[in-house]
């Protein structure tokens, strides 16, 4: 055991007190110190991870592409990023019918204004007034030709009380 100055009144202590018998002078002040200056290292590398994930989730490529469909406004438009053939689709709903076994029917148009022919399917997601998914249906495509326009129908439970349909891009190709 060694005797140092108490850094605050001067009188001789333990190197080993964690305070001065005189004063009451803490010699763990350095570690105080450290203890303090670590945390906040943490919190600033915490706080650049979140900055830096955000940054990268805002800005990834987008491999499906939606159009929202509103019941009082009825037309959207897809645009296929996956594919550079497939850009300009017009999804329309036009009806939606009820069956006498439970289910709506929704009806639609897609007007594909490309200048090759297409087939596929695309996902229809329906969404409640305040944003949550109801269910997912996914929607066959017969070939439309370039500039032409081809029906589809999908049938959803009368209990889905939906308000947003969302138009996403599953596989659109081009027709053989």
């Amino acid at each position: 055991m060694s005797l140092i100055k108490c850094k605050e009144c001067g009188k001789e202590i333990s190197n080993k007190a964690r305070k001065c018998p005189n004063c009451g002078y803490s010699n763990n002040e350095k570690k105080v110190k450290y203890i303090c200056s670590s945390i906040m290292l943490i919190i600033i590398i915490i706080i650049i991870v979140i900055i830096l994930k955000g940054y990268n989730k805002n800005n990834k490529n987008s491999y499906s592409s939606y159009s929202s469909y509103n019941p009082s406004a009825s037309t959207s438009s897809v645009e296929s990023s996956s594919l550079n053939l497939f850009k300009n689709l017009e999804i329309k709903t036009t009806n939606k019918t009820t069956s006498s076994e439970g289910w709506y029917k929704v009806v639609g148009t897609t007007k594909n204004n490309n200048n090759v022919a297409i087939n596929g399917y695309f996902t229809a997601c329906f969404y409640s007034s305040s944003g949550v998914l109801l269910d997912t249906k996914t929607v066959s495509l017969d070939t439309i030709e370039a500039k032409g326009t081809g029906s589809w129908s999908v049938y959803i439970r009368k209990d889905v009380n939906y308000s947003k349909i969302e138009f996403q891009d599953s596989i659109i190709r081009k027709a053989k």
